[in-house]
């Protein structure tokens, strides 16, 4: 049985995007979750966090996934 793509319009432009920071060295990349952008990488923990060392977090840009989005 053949195996059904399922890509999203825009993750052609999301690859575009984080080989450009992966070229710049930024440790971080944008994500699509459902129809939202989130950015993830490794970031210092948010004030009053019991975590002493930086780590790997998912931030919400609350950004639709489109290309109008991503230009944001």
């Amino acid at each position: 049985m053949a195996e059904l793509s399922t890509t999203h319009p825009i993750d052609k432009s999301l690859c575009q995007v984080n080989q450009r920071f992966k070229a710049a060295r930024l440790g971080l990349q944008v994500e699509r979750r459902g129809e939202r952008l989130n950015l993830r990488g490794t970031l210092p923990p948010r004030p009053g966090s019991p975590k002493l060392r930086s780590y790997q977090q998912r931030l919400p840009l609350k950004l639709p996934a489109t290309k109008a989005g991503l230009k944001q």
